[in-house]
């Protein structure tokens, strides 16, 4: 267990602080952590069929940057908390809508007692992490027995996804309210259930999503329109941008 242990890729947080600190001061608070609109948002969330549970559920957004699905959620739930290792970024989401409340914390390391929550929402996170079995423990540890985790996460096997991920350093160039880390990495379905069920889940259900860009035109926009048939065909399904993986705590 010490030799797994020392060979575990840790996320670097000072350059995660450091790089979203950056933008905040570049931008004056004026951008995201999501990559999309509240719109789009919303219909994903829906499509995970989040909003068909409990409204006094008791919920984590594990990994808040500045709100985007606490935000969208605290329309429906009652009991949020939102969680970031960035002061910044919690400074625009206490702005952004309100919430039950946003704590400064660790994800590696969370600061809560054991089965704290009945769900928690980990929305374009867990790919900041170079070894996603840490924060997938601290997520069984913080769910209560049957709680839900929901997964939203860029795909590895999208390959669009793949040449953002593989050209970040340059991608500043396009666009100046984004930032990217040496932490991150694009989510392997295959590699993500693998380390659910090491770190103690069941997989209910696994898909890819977003088979266009948002504000895709012409040809694209039909296939944004007509995903849902996309979804259905073998091996095509695994290429959306977007990994959501629904997984429960035995």
């Amino acid at each position: 267990m010490r030799l797994k242990a020392s060979l575990e890729i840790r996320q670097n947080i000072k350059e995660e602080v450091e790089c979203f600190t950056k933008l905040y001061k570049e931008t004056g608070g004026n951008f995201s952590t999501g990559s999309w609109s509240k719109n789009r948002t919303q219909k994903i969330l829906e499509k995970t069929g989040i909003f068909c549970y409990n409204p006094q559920n008791n919920i984590l957004d594990f990994g808040c940057g500045t709100g985007t699905y606490a935000t969208i959620l605290s329309k429906t739930f009652f009991h949020i908390t939102g969680v970031d290792i960035v002061p910044t970024n919690l400074k625009v989401a206490s702005v952004n809508g309100k919430v039950t409340r946003y704590v400064l914390g660790d994800c590696n390391a969370l600061p809560y007692r054991d089965s704290a929550f009945d769900i928690v929402v980990c929305g374009q996170t867990l790919h900041h992490f170079p070894c996603i079995h840490i924060p997938l423990e601290q997520i069984n540890r913080v769910l209560k027995k049957g709680g839900l985790l929901f997964i939203l996460e860029p795909n590895k096997y999208n390959p669009i996804i793949s040449l953002q991920f593989k050209f970040r350093r340059y991608w500043h160039f396009f666009t100046k309210r984004w930032r990217w880390t040496s932490n991150e990495r694009p989510i392997s379905i295959f590699q993500c259930q693998k380390e659910l069920k090491k770190s103690g889940f069941y997989i209910k259900k696994t898909a890819t999503i977003n088979f266009a860009r948002e504000y895709a035109k012409g040809i694209w926009h039909l296939l944004d329109r007509h995903s849902f048939l996309i979804e259905k065909i073998p091996l095509v399904n695994l290429l959306g941008g977007t990994v959501m993986i629904i997984a429960q705590k035995k």
